[in-house]
């Protein structure tokens, strides 16, 4: 099957990326010849910095000059170019399977179907750039893992899991984060697709030991239109809704349009304590609505980031 029979990447989305570039915020460190900035030993107009030379290091890499005036041996570190290694972790919890309110869930975009679109769009980028990548899907913690690799077989092995995942029971978000970290070693981006339902304690200890092997962390917290704004009414309906729970399954009969204003506080409490503890550990976090188009919402990430 051809990369472009996935439904998570369209021809069209492939027209729209091609050009775009994937970048960490920081210093990549990686193994190949990639498009990103990396200080290594060695010799470029692009010179950075000197660190204290240690045993391995080559003697063609000291600066002569600066042992002559302290005699004192250092090496060169220049910026070069780098590969990126891209961790791509996708919720696939049974809440992610969310469709709407009011609209069947066949002809519906659910959370999941939003989030696996861009971590696609993620991985093609990466591909492009001959970069790394792999994949996690976290359900009951890591149900799958994609280890990291580059190239057109990788880009295809994602996509074939990210169909075979079917949304189902509780993410165990913290417990997949904390599998993920012993397996990808280098330092890299690790960009998390959720929608963050679980308790944030946990799952900011998980994220702290990546960012302790100094992998950054993009949040794209993905909810859907309606539970980012709660709709006064439902087609065909009468003014009570019955609303359950996907993984309690836990159910609630609730007047819409009197629930607005108090939904609209408590979402707004929610989505700015994410959005504030993730800033403070030094990760990035986007707010992804399934009412933006994937590759949109993409480019506005890419944007935010290479202003940050």
């Amino acid at each position: 099957m051809s990369t472009l029979d996935s439904p998570f990447l369209s021809v069209e989305d492939l027209r729209r990326l091609r050009g775009r570039l994937f970048a960490s915020r920081g210093i990549v460190a990686g193994r190949y010849a990639g498009r990103h900035a990396s200080r290594r030993p060695g010799r470029s107009a692009e010179f950075t910095e000197h660190r204290p030379f240690i045993p391995g290091d080559s003697p063609a890499d000291l600066d002569w000059k600066l042992f002559a005036r302290s005699d004192r041996l250092f090496v060169r570190l220049s910026e070069q170019p780098s590969d990126l290694s891209v961790h791509l972790v996708v919720d696939a919890s049974a809440s992610m399977a969310f469709a709407g309110l009011d609209a069947a869930p066949d002809r519906a975009t659910s959370k999941f179907t939003h989030a696996a679109r861009i971590a696609a769009a993620i991985a093609f980028l990466a591909v492009e750039q001959n970069d790394r990548v792999s994949l996690s899907i976290a359900s009951a913690g890591l149900a799958r893992f994609v280890t990291p690799d580059a190239g057109p077989g990788q880009l295809r092995a994602i996509l074939d899991a990210l169909e075979a995942a079917k949304p189902a029971g509780a993410a165990g978000l913290d417990a997949a984060l904390r599998a993920l970290a012993p397996r990808v070693g280098r330092r890299g981006v690790v960009v998390v697709l959720s929608d963050l339902l679980d308790p944030p304690g946990p799952v900011f200890d998980a994220l702290a030991l990546l960012h302790a092997r100094g992998h950054e962390v993009l949040l794209l917290h993905v909810l859907h239109a309606h539970e980012i704004d709660l709709p006064s009414s439902i087609r065909g309906q009468t003014s009570l809704t019955l609303l359950e729970d996907a993984e309690s399954h836990q159910r609630l009969e609730i007047d819409l349009a009197s629930t607005r204003a108090a939904y609209a506080a408590e979402f707004a409490r929610f989505q700015r304590g994410w959005a504030d503890a993730a800033r403070a550990r030094g990760h990035d976090y986007q707010l992804v609505s399934t009412a933006t188009p994937c590759v949109r919402a993409l480019e506005h990430c890419l944007l935010t980031r290479a202003s940050s």
